[in-house]
């Protein structure tokens, strides 16, 4: 299924949980719809999730984008953010840089640098950056599938295992011994750990 056709089911499922026959609805069913529209909203940023567009040095992927969404993703868990409007303040790089350090490898030829995601992530479908270029409009959607837990860890999840795999290429990996790792079960296991130490 394509962003197009998810943000179209999104729009629909909205559109009638604004009516007076969805306000009709005995509770259970409500819950159900409103789950409904936590998974849309998921598969909706998971797609934009693994299309983003990222620069790459020497085989490897910048996470720069990928730790930024986990940050802003941690301040709409913890009441930060409460709208779709993401400000580049001090609570936002403090994230950004406590993540980088838990998600991102030593040894990355990376530098932990928040400023070009934060501008950088106009090119993705979900982000708008205000002409002055300290702050940001998320869409409806993805403030949507952060605002829930269920979706929020399922976007996290991804993100954590997509910067094992495609930070640190094969042969960056081979002529760097610096570099220290955790193999991907681990990164797994220890995501509702992440979860609780990012949310801090």
């Amino acid at each position: 299924m394509n962003i197009l056709n998810i943000q179209s089911q999104i729009y629909d499922l909205t559109s009638f949980m604004q009516t007076e026959v969805y306000a009709s609805l005995n509770e259970a069913t409500k819950a159900a719809l409103v789950r409904k529209k936590v998974e849309l909203c998921g598969q909706y940023f998971l797609e934009i999730a693994s299309h983003l567009n990222r620069n790459k040095y020497r085989g490897c992927y910048a996470p720069h984008k990928a730790v930024m969404i986990m940050a802003v993703m941690e301040l709409v868990k913890s009441g930060h953010i409460t709208s779709n409007v993401v400000n580049l303040d001090k609570d936002l790089k403090g994230k950004f840089k406590d993540i980088w350090q838990i998600v991102v490898p030593s040894g990355s030829p990376f530098k932990c640098d928040y400023r070009n995601p934060f501008t950088y992530m106009d090119s993705e479908p979900f982000w708008d950056l205000s002409n002055d270029k300290d702050k940001a409009f998320i869409s409806w959607e993805a403030l949507y599938a952060f605002s829930h837990e269920e979706s929020r860890l399922l976007i996290k999840d991804y993100l954590i295992c997509s910067i094992h795999e495609d930070t640190i290429s094969e042969d960056y990996r081979n002529s760097h011994s610096d570099i220290h790792w955790m193999v991907a079960e681990d990164m797994i296991a220890l995501a509702p750990v992440l979860g609780i130490l990012l949310a801090v």
